[in-house]
């Protein structure tokens, strides 16, 4: 029983963080953001762990694989707000670069309005 608790207040512990940086870029454009359901946090959480576990792994494979390009079709505005109780949360592109270690060296984000985009370009 008390594994199962803990596991729950680390996920707790992470949403927080992402509603937190969600919050903190909603400054940027206030306007912008993907309109998500209720459970779209623990999507995202699951998310930043699997981009996580995935840097870690392949940071092991550099002598084989010379470069790590992240690919996200569906990336969205990068920020949501959750229809229930109006949180804005840190999407998939930016869970992307912060949970990925600095692993990839280019990331392609589609499904961007134009407006959106321009928070995404990199030099």
């Amino acid at each position: 029983m008390t594994a199962r608790y803990l596991d729950f207040e680390r996920m707790k512990h992470a949403v927080s963080q992402l509603v937190q940086k969600g919050e903190e870029l909603s400054q940027i454009e206030p306007d912008v953001y993907y309109s998500a359901r209720k459970w779209t946090p623990i999507k995202l959480k699951l998310l930043m762990d699997y981009v996580h576990m995935y840097s870690v792994i392949m940071k092991t494979h550099t002598r084989i694989y010379s470069r790590f390009i992240y690919v996200d079709p569906l990336a969205g505005a990068g920020i949501n707000r959750i229809e229930d109780t109006g949180d804005l949360i840190a999407g998939s592109p930016l869970i992307s670069v912060v949970s990925s270690e600095n692993l990839f060296e280019k990331y392609f984000l589609q499904k961007l309005m134009q407006k959106r985009e321009k928070r995404f370009k990199r030099d």
